[in-house]
């Protein structure tokens, strides 16, 4: 039977590994972010005005605010009819694309700075699939200035066709310009798994650097690698105290 000292060397040493593989599982997590983090095409206009719709648009005596001014730098943004969190904007990628992030940024008119503060994800697998919530109805940090671009990066890429961004609060009113970022499903990295089934389900009738830092959906067939590493960690100390125990 160890001694009391023995033991306590024992736990150290475990002690060490543990810390050790979640820091490993931590930086390769950060490596693979970025391999899938290129800017999708609403800055450069590789996404085309007739994939990107709203719920409603502001017109006004300088003509319509459309969706498809809703890019990250353009000169003018989206405003919707009326500020609720029943607006959306929508960008349809038209094939599945591997999405790590997104890019938000407000606008200044008339003198005053409109931007959204805080906003939710719906995304579609494909056409005909229903919307679902991204990461259980996880609300986003926004802009905290009109012209200021915030970004918010995805542990977990989502895996969809098109996206909506729907503002919870705002300043002054609802203006959005925005960027997506991600990749072709063939980037994606093997240290991470895609979502791809849903979390929570919502009608499909629906009229942070300055990241805020990782968020993570684990679905019914999605478990990030690091979460079963961790099981089988806690199943190897449990293992080799029991052994020493025991001895």
């Amino acid at each position: 039977m160890p001694s009391t000292s023995q033991l306590r060397g024992y736990i150290d040493i475990i002690g060490y590994l543990v810390v050790f593989i979640m820091a490993t599982n931590a930086s390769t997590g950060v490596r693979a972010n970025a391999t899938c983090g290129r800017e999708l095409g609403m800055k450069n206009g590789d996404i085309r005005n007739e994939q990107i719709s709203a719920s409603t648009t502001f017109t006004s005596t300088l003509g319509p605010w459309k969706p498809s001014y809703a890019r990250i730098g353009n000169q003018y943004a989206w405003y919707p009819s009326s500020y609720d969190t029943n607006q959306w904007l929508q960008v349809d990628l038209r094939q599945q694309i591997a999405i790590s992030g997104v890019q938000t940024q407000g606008h200044h008119h008339s003198g005053d700075s409109y931007y959204v503060k805080s906003f939710k994800l719906n995304y579609r697998v494909d056409t005909g699939f229903r919307w679902q919530e991204a990461f259980q109805g996880k609300i986003f940090e926004g802009s905290r200035a009109a012209d200021q671009i915030k970004v918010n990066t995805f542990t977990t890429p989502i895996v969809a066709s098109a996206i909506r961004f729907l503002p919870q609060t705002w300043h002054t009113g609802i203006a959005l310009r925005v960027e997506l970022l991600g990749c072709d499903l063939s980037e994606i990295p093997t240290t991470r798994s895609p979502t791809i089934s849903p979390v929570t389900t919502v009608s499909a009738v629906t009229s942070s650097t300055e990241s805020t830092g990782n968020s993570s959906a684990v679905s019914s067939s999605t478990i990030p690698i690091a979460a079963g590493a961790a099981g089988g960690l806690l199943l190897l100390i449990f293992i080799i105290v029991t052994a020493i125990v025991c001895r």
